[in-house]
């Protein structure tokens, strides 16, 4: 995955794969504006789980060990409860398989890092992946 940390977006047609937009939208209690953001370029056949590394690298986290839970439109969850091989929390898909190929352009969706301080991040998808995510 590639990240651009200017606000120009990174163009990629649905054979190369998706564009993300991602803005940290509150954390720690406080909602931030202007909103910092990323872009980040992903491939369809990407999981959540590497999304959510390609965020976390983009916004400089190093305290990787908290939870983080993705919501998907349609109010779908996914999550992980460990890094490598903890099982998603129940009731949600598991974001190390589940792959970004679910998502169409236009999509909004919410990431949540450190759920106990509530690192919100709006993400939109500018272009286009293909189908599919089991729970």
């Amino acid at each position: 995955m590639k990240v651009a940390r200017d606000q120009r977006p990174v163009r990629a047609n649905a054979s190369e794969g998706l564009s993300i937009a991602v803005e940290l939208v509150s954390g720690c209690g406080h909602a931030f504006w202007p909103r910092p953001g990323r872009r980040i370029s992903a491939r369809p056949a990407d999981t959540f789980a590497d999304l959510a590394a390609a965020i976390d690298a983009a916004f400089g986290r190093r305290d990787l060990e908290h939870p983080r839970m993705f919501v998907l439109p349609g109010e779908v969850e996914v999550s992980w409860t460990d890094w490598c091989d903890g099982p998603a929390f129940t009731g949600t898909a598991d974001g190390r398989t589940c792959r970004l190929e679910i998502l169409r352009p236009g999509d909004s969706f919410t990431y949540l890092f450190d759920l106990s301080r509530d690192w919100s991040h709006l993400c939109r998808v500018r272009a286009s992946g293909g189908r599919g995510c089991a729970r």
